[in-house]
């Protein structure tokens, strides 16, 4: 019997896209080039169906849709743009809709003491109120999600922070169609 309904899943599981949304704002193009770099391991992903918007073009059928859900910004005075801020202060509440989603972040910053892991948990907290199951990168420098620093005017970086990109959407992904089944998608 159990065989059966594990077949069964896995059929279902097999059916069925897993569906991604990225959500980001980007003034000077740096959190769009990690928003890409996200997405690049999202569709490295078999069956996957990838939704790619600026937060100006996101909206709440968007995060209805989705299986998983990550949401970027620049990092502003320690915080998130107001553009982020206020998408996801109206995200909708009534009757749980993203509960058990998969949630992810990420950042960009032009200092790396200049308020990342605040913008991060702005976002993550958002999340987990929305009964969120948040994933971070694979490691302990990404725990929290993505943050892409730069150093000043230079445009210079940590070298790593591209594969920690992809690896997010590929984590996002893969938990995502784990978690399909607790939905009954």
């Amino acid at each position: 019997m159990r065989l059966i309904l594990f077949l069964l899943l896995l059929t279902a599981l097999a059916t069925a896209d897993t569906r991604v949304l990225i959500v980001y704002d980007s003034v000077d193009g740096h959190t769009e080039k990690v928003a890409n770099w996200i997405a690049d391991g999202v569709r490295s992903q078999p069956e996957t169906t990838l939704r790619f918007l600026r937060v100006e073009e996101a909206s709440h059928e968007d995060l209805i849709w989705a299986d998983a859900i990550l949401v970027g910004s620049p990092v502003y005075n320690a915080g998130l743009t107001p553009k982020i801020g206020t998408f996801m202060a109206e995200w909708p509440f009534d009757d749980n809709p993203l509960q058990n989603r998969v949630g992810a972040a990420f950042v960009s910053s032009r200092g790396a003491s200049a308020g990342s892991e605040n913008a991060l948990f702005d976002i993550l907290k958002t999340m987990l109120l929305f009964r969120m199951l948040l994933v971070g990168g694979e490691d302990w420098r990404s725990g929290f999600g993505v943050t892409y620093v730069l150093d000043g005017a230079n445009e210079k970086t940590l070298g790593f922070t591209e594969a920690q990109s992809r690896n997010l959407g590929v984590r996002a992904c893969r938990l995502a169609l784990c978690t399909m089944e607790m939905r009954n998608r």
